[in-house]
């Protein structure tokens, strides 16, 4: 309840509530209101599930010169700060809503001739 939504018609962000059943979102609006056995915090409020915000980085060089010409060397790292997921349940991380993979460090070389 209370999300901050982005649609894919170009508009601008808005906060609406969003109502999840079997994985797929079936309502979406200011007006929305939590379903009857809706998973609801200790104080009675609608549960909110936080947000998740990854940043991958890369740095990629090209050879010009010599038997590395033609070559590029790419270093990068994904999920550089190393941001978990923040909904789990008793079977591990929910994968259809969050990416819950851990930072990864990644080396390609790529030549052509």
């Amino acid at each position: 309840m209370g999300a901050t939504v982005f649609d894919a018609t170009g508009a601008a962000p808005h906060v609406a509530n969003v109502v999840i059943r079997d994985g797929r979102i079936v309502a979406v609006g200011s007006k929305v209101r939590a379903p009857r056995g809706a998973v609801l915090d200790a104080t009675g409020d609608a549960w909110v599930v936080e947000s998740q915000m990854t940043a991958n980085l890369y740095g990629q060089y090209e050879f010009t010169d010599g038997l590395a010409a033609n070559t590029r060397l790419r270093l990068g790292v994904r999920n550089l700060t190393n941001e978990k997921p923040p909904l789990e349940s008793e079977n591990g991380f929910l994968g259809a809503l969050y990416q819950p993979y851990s930072r990864y460090w990644y080396v390609s070389v790529r030549k052509t001739f």
